[in-house]
């Protein structure tokens, strides 16, 4: 845990697998109904397609997500080349096809061009919005939304294995890629599974679309696991049956992260009784703290808040979550 007091019921994390084919909102929503709770969020949407690290917001927790915004995030992403699609996944229709084989040497030398601040452009079939619409929304009229590319951040990108899918697999799993092709181009596609920490909205799907067409051959997403997010990491995520049953059966505490988990970038300052007083009011305090924003806590090691610090040295307070006269100073 990330402070000295436990998780308190009214505001905490939980670190959640997301399933596969699940949106990340029937996740939360399957939360909220197991222990009607009245706020629950999560922070950074994962598709459909992909599984993996998806920390969820219960209570007050739900006003510390944008703190977990920078932090970067891993993944590990199977990218398909051969192939490019309308929704830059295997669940978009075929838009490009290709028998090049990339080598393993000229993805590694792409994916390190991919490195970086970047300007991105989205995918067509995304929740960025266009004239006021989503963009999957004006996609799926036929029509190809104008998106402006946007920055994204690329920490690392590394190439980890290299596989080939025959088109009796892809047949198998119902992906009838080599349909209409001649005999000799039937050979199936190259898979190569490449591990990414980058920074938020940063999109996996874009950077095997941009990949693919670097090499000339095309590529999509063929799957995508989210390993962390943060100080949220794989090993230590539940499945979403493992949490529903710890919420139902009143220890969840024993899988819940304090709220202070997502502000672990900044600096932490404590208040003495005045102070904490006047913070929990919601009024500036003079303090000697990092200049910028600051985890705020008690001399007993209880959360309050999050403020942010002036060059004066005055503490504005930006999220407080504790309630004034509650709990002892």
């Amino acid at each position: 845990m990330s402070s000295q007091e436990p998780p308190r019921p009214d505001a905490f994390f939980l670190n959640v697998i997301k399933p596969r084919h699940m949106t990340s909102a029937k996740v939360v929503n399957t939360i909220k109904r197991a222990g009607k709770f009245r706020r629950v969020g999560h922070a950074g949407t994962l598709d459909p397609l992909a599984d993996g690290v998806l920390p969820v917001a219960v209570g007050g927790a739900t006003r510390m997500t944008t703190f977990l915004h920078g932090f970067t995030k891993s993944y590990v992403a199977v990218v398909m080349f051969g192939a490019s699609t309308a929704t830059d996944d295997l669940e978009g229709r075929p838009v490009t096809r290709s028998s090049v084989l990339p080598s393993p040497s000229r993805i590694r030398r792409h994916l390190r061009r991919l490195v970086g601040e970047t300007m991105q452009e989205p995918p067509s079939y995304s929740a960025v919005r266009v004239a006021g619409k989503r963009a999957y929304a004006v996609a799926r009229t036929g029509k190809s939304p104008q998106l402006a590319k946007r920055k994204a951040y690329v920490a690392s990108a590394r190439l980890l294995e290299l596989d080939f899918w025959t088109a009796e697999d892809l047949n198998r799993a119902g992906l009838d890629w080599t349909a209409g092709e001649s005999q000799e181009s039937r050979r199936g596609r190259l898979v190569a599974a490449i591990e990414i920490d980058c920074g938020t909205g940063t999109y996996i799907r874009s950077i095997a679309r941009d990949l693919g067409r670097a090499l000339g051959c095309g590529a999509c997403l063929a799957g995508l696991t989210r390993t962390r997010v943060g100080p949220f990491c794989l090993p230590q995520a539940c499945s979403l049956k493992e949490t529903v049953h710890s919420i139902e059966n009143g220890f969840v505490g024993r899988i819940a992260y304090a709220a202070d988990i997502a502000g672990l970038r900044s600096a932490g300052l404590a208040l003495g009784v005045d102070e904490k007083s006047r913070f929990l009011h919601g009024s500036m305090v003079d303090v000697k703290g990092s200049t910028g924003w600051n985890r705020v806590y008690d001399y007993a090691g209880r959360f309050l808040g999050m403020g942010e610090v002036a060059s004066g040295g005055l503490l504005r307070p930006k999220v407080v979550l504790q309630r004034p006269g509650v709990g002892a100073a």
